[in-house]
C-alpha cells in the first residue's frame, strides 16, 4: 500500500496535467489504510491495554465525527446536483441531440457520461477517447495537440457539445467555430443552482450545442 500510494501520487503530480477529484479516488482509499496501520502502530506502543483501546477508539470517533459532520451538506448538494443541472442541463442536451441527430452523423465533446447514454445510435469523438478509437488514433499522431479544441478542429464533427468556456478556449486558436458552425441550442442551469455547496467548482451549468453548416463537409461524410 505504501509503495502504491507513492507511486499513485508521483503520477498525479508529474504525469496529469489536470487532476479532478475523482481521479484521486483510489489514492484517498490507500492512504486510509496506510493511515490506519500507522495509527494502529503508534497505539500498539502503549503498553496497558485499556489505554491503547482508548486512544483507538477516541481515533477512530473523531475521524468518523468528520464524516458525520458533513454529511447532510453533502447530501443535499448531491440532490440539487442531480435536481438543478443534471436534469436541468446535462440529460435535455442529450435528450434533444438524440432526437436532433440524424443517423450517421457524429458529436464531438468532452461530457461523456449522459451523453453516450442517451446518443447512443450515434459515433461520438469524445474527449480522450474513452469510447472512440478514432480520438485516440489523434492523440497518438498527434502529441503536440492533444486537446478537445485541437482533436474537435482536426476532425470537425457534424456537432458540437461544448460548455462556455470550452467554446472560447477553441476561439483563441482561430475562428473556425464560427465559421463553420452554427449555435442551435443553448442549455443553461437556474440562477438557484449557484447555490449549490463548492458551485464554483461546478464546469456543467452550461451547454452550448452547435450543428456544421451546411456544405462544409464532415467527419462522416468521409468515412
Amino acid at each position: 500500500p505504501v509503495m502504491f500510494a507513492a507511486i499513485f501520487t508521483a503520477y498525479l503530480t508529474f504525469a496529469v496535467p489536470h487532476v479532478f477529484g475523482w481521479y484521486a479516488a483510489p489514492l484517498s482509499v490507500v492512504l486510509m489504510l496506510v493511515a490506519a496501520y500507522g495509527l494502529d502502530s503508534v497505539a500498539g506502543i502503549i503498553g496497558k491495554p485499556r489505554a491503547r483501546t482508548a486512544l483507538a477508539t477516541g481515533l477512530v470517533a473523531a475521524y468518523l465525527a468528520l464524516m458525520a459532520g458533513m454529511l447532510p451538506l453533502t447530501f443535499n448538494a448531491e440532490k440539487h446536483i442531480q435536481q438543478d443541472i443534471e436534469n436541468a442541463v446535462r440529460k435535455p442536451a442529450c435528450e434533444y441531440l438524440a432526437r436532433t441527430m440524424e443517423p450517421g452523423q457524429t458529436l464531438g465533446c468532452e461530457a461523456l457520461g449522459h451523453t453516450a447514454y442517451y446518443v447512443v445510435r450515434h459515433q461520438i469523438l469524445d474527449w480522450p477517447g474513452l469510447a472512440n478509437r478514432r480520438v485516440v488514433q489523434y492523440s497518438r499522431e498527434n502529441r503536440g495537440g492533444r486537446s478537445l479544441e485541437a482533436m474537435l478542429e482536426t476532425l470537425r464533427p457534424d456537432w458540437l457539445l461544448l460548455r462556455p468556456f470550452e467554446y472560447a478556449r477553441a476561439r483563441k486558436n482561430g475562428d473556425w467555430i464560427d465559421q463553420d458552425y452554427e449555435l442551435v441550442r443553448q442549455f443553461k442551469a437556474l440562477d438557484c443552482a449557484h447555490d449549490i455547496l463548492l458551485a464554483s467548482r461546478n464546469i456543467d451549468f452550461e451547454f452550448w450545442v452547435f450543428k456544421r453548416k451546411t456544405g462544409t463537409g464532415s467527419l462522416s461524410s468521409a468515412v
